[in-house]
């Protein structure tokens, strides 16, 4: 389970929620089910708890960071480049799987400031079967009228493999 930490919550609120991410990780993985744990720092404090967190788990290979909800470029550099931060101080390496980054923008900034991650996004599919909107070379989604969704969504799909090859 994750539980939301936001900038704009109380700071108790922050430290409960990331706590509660934390256990249940602990708990998961205790009975043998995978999983992946997702930080949210939002202060410096918050860096270095996470940090002897992982440094307490030498053998764990994968740390998530839900990037949705940074529109802008500008936002997401600063969510990468603390992220890379975090593994310094961490000493061991991991990688990362950033949820919720989709245009080839954000992707190839993803993939320039973070060794080998793996990135998650619904886009294809969402656009594709909400929307009907199919990704171009460029990762940019437009209408497509005359086309059916299975379709649209497998086009997308392949635009986004090529993008990753």
């Amino acid at each position: 389970m994750t539980f939301s930490v936001w900038g704009d919550d109380p700071r108790f609120d922050q430290v409960y929620n990331q706590d509660r991410n934390e256990v249940s990780w602990e708990i998961l993985n205790s009975i043998g089910i995978p999983a992946i744990p997702f930080f949210f720092p939002s202060a410096p404090e918050d860096y270095d708890r996470v940090a002897e967190w992982l440094q307490s788990k030498p053998s764990l290979s994968l740390v998530g960071l839900f990037a949705r909800y940074y529109t802008s470029v500008t936002d997401l550099e600063r969510l990468l480049l603390d992220a890379q931060k975090l593994c310094e101080l961490v000493g061991h390496p991991y990688r990362h799987m950033v949820v919720g980054v989709a245009s080839k923008e954000k992707i190839d900034l993803t993939r320039a400031l973070l060794d080998d991650p793996i990135i998650v996004t619904a886009q294809p599919f969402l656009k594709g079967l909400k929307a009907g909107a199919e990704a171009d070379e460029q990762l940019s989604f437009a209408k497509v009228r005359d086309k059916a969704r299975r379709e649209i969504i497998q086009t997308s799909l392949a635009r986004y493999i090529a993008h990753f090859n």
